[in-house]
């Protein structure tokens, strides 16, 4: 049978960790109270027996029956075994334990048996201060340590803001002297299936037993590392009024509310009192509530990562950074919007937009320029529908960002997750008179948020990537600008493309080599494209467009489009010549204009056999997709470029195709705030 540490034993534990220094007494009424809130609660008391003729002592757990006058009626523990003789024992005191403090009561005896015990309570009994730091006591948690490759289990018992105590029992041939004092272990608690810390820990002390004993643990570190470490943090907000934190405590199970000093959208942080503090570095919080007095409520999982001392001065404060783990991504979109506006009053993200405005905007800043509104005009009630829903329904899969002053819109820039990890930013623009300004603060916006998404699960945001014109100065000096500046594919890529546009032919020609075909690709063909992809850029592309053996066949991304009340499918096609392959062909189809220049409707070519393919099989085989997907006229990009120009291909513009890995998001903004000194990440 587990064995129960004896109260008795942890007052003089508590008191050898700090001396007893003051003692206080309370009045008989104020005894009742605590004993019927403990009857409320269903906890127990502890009942001390000393032996009549020697120094030895016997600790009886018991529960206190509601009390009304002067005399306290206790039931005995029957988890317990009851001793069949006291009769060389006699009452000493009862002791009443909320954690931080301990009540001594000498009472008289009315009646004992074996059932119970009868009090006739004192006029008075001593308070006393015994711990730094209130014990929490734990139910059903699983406690795991592990030392020097053995392993002992048992169950979290209760802990304190630096130690944990835990019940560890041996069983053969363990033998708890293979726990080394001196060296440092490793502790797991975890409830069902669910991990709720893990850290190094190195034991203060333990208690007896051979079968079952408590041991009681100290945290080795005040910081854990949840994340890779970052130069450039979230900004955080300190909002009026404060945020509540709101949770049940995984290791009590007791609701706790606790103020949120400063806030971001990857964390924030809260303060306590340390000796009442529930929380230490490393607890998992698997279901928090952020909530704005009341009125907006926002779910999310979360750890505590560090602990700092605030002052050292009673009460001791201490602060605690917690880290978000993931979080729903509509609750992401409100907390994001809170937040770059609390920092900037002209900075709007995910919030109602007038479209005409907007509209507005696209034309007067030279956005929608006059060949690309030749292109998009018959088309305009599609657009405006698609973008109404784009704008203010808030889909998932979609991000804007604009700064505007007055009413009136300066900047703008969105996001796109086209991809199953990689979000695609595009239609960046500013008016004329803000260029600059306007458009380093959406980027800034855009910054902010990248900062505070990548690492939740919930956004699936491994890459970011933009397509842009190399004559276009501002996307060139920035995004082209970095990539040139870190020299890294593995870091951050540019790839051109050629683009054109096909129109689908009346009556298409026959064609003109029967030995060439275009076949669903198989997995062979995605290993021959990316050895050429390695070979011509070394870049991100492949990755970041999910053209490798584990993503190229997945269509989840499909689901999420179709789930917001969007469009696309995805097609994944091999030309192929006497078995050879010349190219692999991906057909994105989607909403027109979802992206302006239909970078999200289009055809993108990859030619690994440039020797091979010859212009006319080249267009025979779009011909043949168009007709296949009943297109009557597609974009195309081309890659690499170089084949286009070798093959005689005559295109409209080239296309760069910029890529970040966000693991070294750092270098991007470093390089931002070198060329740029209003940018702040």
């Amino acid at each position: 049978m587990t064995q129960k540490i004896s109260q008795l034993q942890v007052l003089t534990e508590a008191i050898r960790e700090k001396p007893i220094e003051d003692c206080q007494t309370l009045s008989r009424r104020q005894l009742i109270d605590k004993l019927n809130f403990l009857n409320f609660q269903d906890r127990d008391v502890l009942i001390n027996f000393r032996h009549c003729h020697y120094p030895h002592s016997i600790s009886i757990n018991a529960f206190p029956d509601a009390v009304f006058a002067e005399t306290l009626h206790l039931r005995w523990d029957p988890s317990q075994d009851m001793p069949k003789k006291l009769t060389n024992y006699r009452f000493d005191h009862m002791l009443l334990n909320d954690g931080l403090k301990l009540l001594m009561v000498e009472g008289e005896v009315r009646s004992m048996d074996l059932e119970a015990l009868e009090l006739a309570l004192p006029i008075q009994c001593r308070e006393i201060r015994a711990r730094c730091h209130r014990r929490h006591p734990c139910k059903g948690i699983t406690a795991r340590f592990f030392q020097n490759s053995a392993q002992f289990e048992g169950v979290l018992a209760d802990f304190s803001p630096d130690f944990l105590r835990v019940q560890l029992e041996a069983k053969a041939p363990q033998r708890f002297f293979w726990i080394d004092p001196d060296s440092p272990g490793y502790l797991i608690l975890s409830s069902g299936k669910e991990t709720l810390y893990s850290g190094e820990c190195f034991l203060a002390r333990q208690g007896c037993g051979e079968e079952s004993r408590d041991f009681v643990f100290r945290l080795a570190h005040l910081y854990t590392r949840r994340f890779q470490t970052k130069e450039f943090r979230s900004s955080r907000q300190s909002l009026i009024p404060a945020p509540e934190m709101i949770f049940h405590h995984p290791l009590t199970g007791k609701k706790v509310s606790l103020g949120i000093e400063t806030l971001s959208g990857s964390g924030f942080a809260i303060q306590e009192e340390k000796r009442e503090a529930v929380l230490f570095p490393g607890l998992m919080l698997p279901s928090v509530s952020i909530s704005f007095a009341g009125t907006l409520v926002i779910h999310c999982q979360a750890q505590v990562v560090n602990r700092s001392l605030v002052n050292d001065q009673e009460p001791a404060i201490i602060r605690h950074g917690v880290a978000l783990l993931d979080i729903d991504i509509a609750d992401h979109v409100k907390l994001e919007a809170l937040l770059q506006q609390a920092g900037d009053r002209h900075s709007h993200c995910f919030t109602p937009v007038d479209m005409d405005a907007l509209w507005s905007f696209f034309f007067e800043t030279g956005f929608i320029y006059p060949q690309k509104y030749a292109t998009l005009r018959h088309k305009k009630e599609v657009l405006k529908k698609t973008y109404e829903k784009l704008y203010t329904e808030h889909p998932d899969i979609a991000r804007h960002f604009i700064h505007q002053k007055n009413g009136k819109i300066l900047g703008h820039m969105s996001m796109l997750r086209f991809y199953e990890n990689s979000w695609l930013i595009h239609h960046h623009a500013a008016t004329k008179k803000e260029t600059n300004r306007a458009g380093i603060t959406v980027l800034n916006q855009i910054g902010s948020f990248i900062n505070d998404s990548l690492n939740l699960f919930s956004i699936h945001m491994k890459y970011v990537m933009c397509y842009y014109r190399p004559e276009n100065r501002f996307p060139e000096r920035i995004f082209g600008g970095v990539a040139r500046h870190l020299a890294d594919g593995e870091k951050c890529s540019l790839d051109p493309f050629a683009y054109l546009h096909c129109h689908r032919e009346r009556e298409p020609e026959n064609r003109a080599n029967p030995e060439w075909e275009l076949v669903p690709c198989e997995e062979r063909d995605i290993v021959h494209l990316d050895c050429f992809y390695g070979n011509e850029s070394g870049g991100l592309m492949l990755r970041a467009m999910d053209l490798q053996t584990e993503s190229a066949f997945v269509n989840s991304i499909e689901k999420e489009f179709h789930k917001c009340g969007f469009h696309k499918e995805r097609y994944l096609l091999a030309l192929k010549k006497d078995g050879v392959l010349l190219a692999v062909l991906l057909l994105n189809l989607s909403e027109l204009g979802l992206n302006m220049s239909d970078l999200t409707h289009c055809l993108h070519l990859f030619v690994p056999s440039k020797e091979s393919l010859d212009k006319k099989t080249l267009f025979d085989a779009v011909q043949e997709v168009m007709v296949r997907y009943d297109q009557n006229e597609l974009p195309i990009m081309i890659f690499p470029r170089s084949y286009a120009d070798s093959a005689g291909i005559g295109y409209e513009k080239t296309y760069n195709l910029w890529i970040m890995n966000l693991r070294h998001v750092d270098e991007y903004f470093r390089y931002l705030k070198r060329l740029f000194r209003g940018f702040q990440s």
